[in-house]
């Protein structure tokens, strides 16, 4: 049996209709958008660029020291005009938090003899000639102290407010995405294409190509809206399927049942079948009128053809192609309505699932479970212990998200990355080592949100190595694993973040820059503008490989008045991670080699993983010593806690969070994750269990 084209009017001129009219309406949450970034933009424009001891601090260093001190300036030693505090660190000028200890500090209190160490063994008055007001050397003594405080109380830390009269988010009209089309045809299949339903999926596999991809990675931006592409995607996708499951008397008897082997359909076998199909393509159950409206369909075919065409028509109805939460109850006069338990079936099942509701779902709505809050946490939990589908899920929101699987290829024609390589052998071992970091996190990510459930903190800790890859094992200078995770050292590697995926630059020069990126967009959720186009990466200082470090050529680089105010954020969180090599390889002797293009080492550099970063813009800088100190405060801050929700929340709604509307998952979500004794799976939960997420608002 096929779908006909003398036939193809009926079916698709509706759907057609329809969705020309979402494409006229947009069906996106573009508005929203908007909003949201004008309010990124408020706050971008309105926060420093560093804290306040340090902007007054450069004040006081600018009127006193940096005629003299400065690139440009006349001395050859100590620059001043350093834009990050970890720059001063690292120069010995100043130690966070003693006063008699910092450089700087001793020689501008008028103390001319013996030097606070062996290695300044004498100290001159500055500024030559002169002195600092006493005001001045007070804004530099506050800047040094304010660097030595612990950080602040964090405890009471609360990102997020509910407010119950708040109104939900108005949600646009969303389409299915390429994902959840493919999943919900392959239940669709599973559940009537009977015997032969694993040979039916296969030939439903050209058609399937048709379907425009979505924004799989950036979740965060995915385009609802409606082409002509989709639209003969549809038809291409409900023509295929409909063949395939009629092709012969088999297959329709798997179908619709046997009844449908008689030469002559009675209303009974046709309308069970109206019935059962339309509550898996519906995802709720047909309505009288509808079933007359279908019989009526089915009737006024060729009977060669009825039952493929009417297959058709059920998956190019609007039914099926979009997310239709429109039945509930409005409630309060405020374009809101309470779902019904068929509705909170197919939103929970495409958020936990990715695709549409199973038999214990459609059970659960029939017995209308799901609008009772206890029901629905024990189906919930029952979801999370059983369910290898919600599994799936976190993973791809996960995988989306950090986008760990996302290495970039190894730059193996490079003698230099080669020796850098050494015993590796990366010339033939390049794709093994790759797959292996991608499968440590795939395992670092399933023991703590599975095996071992633990909260977020404890992922972005944890000293646990998660390999058994002799390659990754050999990179890491750890024993091949014996079924107990070999715990790495305090001062090795400490959580997600510090494991090679993430830092490994594919050349032979560190990368702190993208490094120093993805932990304020991705972890800190904190907002940075896109680079400016030709941005200039020469150094203004002139210098280069044989005589500096690569950290200091990326501030040199980076300090031009284009550049700071961006990467005085990003550099210091990138620097942090300087106790790695371009490979994730621990550095055992805070030493950078150097290699000419035949791979000879020719050169080495000291280097040092101390910086200032900037964790929160409500925080002051932090210091650290290294990646590990920094994952430890940015866990004690909460900040990525946080941060890990906004994500999830963007991911599970297909739209960027709004704080008033939002406000109320998020906290439950922030709450149930950082509570004693709560996981990362607590908060997902959390996320279906909250009462708003069983409400939708509409627009007018």
């Amino acid at each position: 049996m096929k779908v006909t084209s003398s036939n193809i009017s009926n079916i698709i001129k509706p759907t057609v209709i329809f969705l020309g009219l979402l494409i006229f309406a947009g069906c996106t949450s573009g508005y929203n958008s908007i909003n949201y970034k004008k309010r990124l933009a408020s706050e971008e424009a309105s926060s420093s660029e560093t804290t306040t001891e340090f902007a007054a601090a450069k004040g006081v260093l600018q009127q006193n020291c940096l005629s003299c001190h400065s690139t440009n300036g006349q001395a050859h030693f100590s620059r001043m005009d350093y834009q990050f505090e970890s720059e001063f660190i690292q120069a010995g000028l100043i130690t966070p938090g003693d006063l008699d200890k910092s450089k700087l500090i001793h020689r501008t209190q008028g103390y001319i003899g013996p030097g606070p160490g062996p290695d300044v063994p004498f100290s001159s008055n500055m500024p030559l000639n002169g002195s600092i007001s006493s005001k001045d050397l007070a804004t530099l003594k506050a800047w040094v102290v304010a660097l030595g405080k612990e950080d602040p109380t964090l405890g009471s830390y609360q990102p997020f407010t509910c407010n119950d009269t708040e109104p939900v988010k108005a949600n646009s009209l969303r389409r299915l995405s390429q994902k959840e089309m493919i999943n919900t045809l392959n239940d669709l299949v599973v559940e009537f294409g009977g015997r032969e339903a694993a040979t039916i999926m296969v030939s439903l596999q050209p058609a399937l190509q048709f379907l425009p991809v979505d924004d799989e990675v950036n979740f965060k931006s995915v385009n609802y809206q409606i082409t002509d592409s989709h639209i003969q995607a549809y038809w291409e996708v409900a023509r295929t399927f409909s063949e395939a499951v009629t092709h012969n008397n088999s297959r329709v008897s798997d179908l619709a049942g046997s009844c449908f082997n008689l030469s002559t359909v009675t209303d009974n076998c046709l309308n069970n079948f109206i019935n059962r199909f339309g509550l898996w393509t519906y995802r709720r159950p047909i309505t009288l009128s509808e079933r007359k409206d279908l019989n009526a369909f089915y009737r006024a075919q060729d009977s060669q053809y009825a039952l493929a065409n009417l297959v058709a028509k059920f998956l190019l109805s609007p039914q099926f192609l979009y997310h239709l939460e429109v039945n509930g109850d409005d409630r309060d006069n405020i374009n809101e309505l309470q779902l019904t338990d068929y509705e909170i079936a197919s939103k929970l099942s495409y958020q936990l699932r990715g695709t549409m509701p199973n038999k214990k779902l459609f059970d659960a709505a029939a017995s209308e479970e799901l609008t009772h809050p206890d029901k629905l946490q024990l189906l919930v939990n029952d979801l999370f212990s059983h369910d290898p589908k919600v599994k799936e899920q976190i993973s791809i929101f996960f995988s989306r998200w950090l986008e760990y699987e996302s290495i970039g290829a190894f730059d193996t024609s490079s003698k230099k990355f080669l020796a850098l390589g050494g015993e590796l052998d990366l010339a033939n071992n390049d794709q093994a080592l790759q797959t292996a970091m991608v499968n440590e996190v795939r395992t670092m990510l399933n023991d703590h949100i599975w095996q071992n459930p633990t909260d977020y903190k404890t992922l972005l800790t944890s000293k646990k190595a998660y390999t058994d890859s002799p390659l990754l094992n050999k990179l890491y200078s750890i024993p091949t694993a014996t079924g107990t995770p070999y715990a790495f050292s305090q001062k090795e590697r400490a959580g997600l973040f510090t494991r090679a995926a993430f830092i490994v630059s594919g050349n032979e020069k560190t990368d702190p820059i993208h490094i120093g990126v993805k932990i304020y967009r991705d972890v800190l959720c904190q907002d940075l503008p896109p680079p400016p186009g030709g941005a200039d990466t020469s150094s203004p200082s002139g210098l280069n490989e044989l005589n500096a470090s690569h950290r200091e050529i990326v501030a040199d680089m980076t300090s031009k008045p284009a550049c700071i105010d961006c990467h005085s954020k990003i550099n210091p969180l990138g620097f942090a991670f300087e106790n790695f090599d371009p490979l994730g390889r621990y550095r055992t002797t805070s030493t950078e080699k150097v290699f000419d293009d035949q791979g000879r080492l020719i050169k080495t550099h000291p280097t040092t993983a101390s910086a200032t970063p900037e964790i929160s813009r409500d925080m002051p800088r932090v210091s650290v010593q290294d990646s590990i100190q920094l994952m430890d405060k940015i866990a004690d801050s909460q900040r990525a806690d946080a941060c890990l929700v906004r994500n999830y929340q963007r991911y599970s709604r297909k739209q960027m969070e709004d704080e008033q509307a939002d406000g109320c998952s998020m906290k439950d979500m922030f709450d149930n994750l950082s509570a004693s004794g709560g996981t990362m799976q607590d908060m997902f939960k959390a996320n279906v269990l909250n009462n708003r997420f069983r409400l939708r608002r509409y627009n007018n």
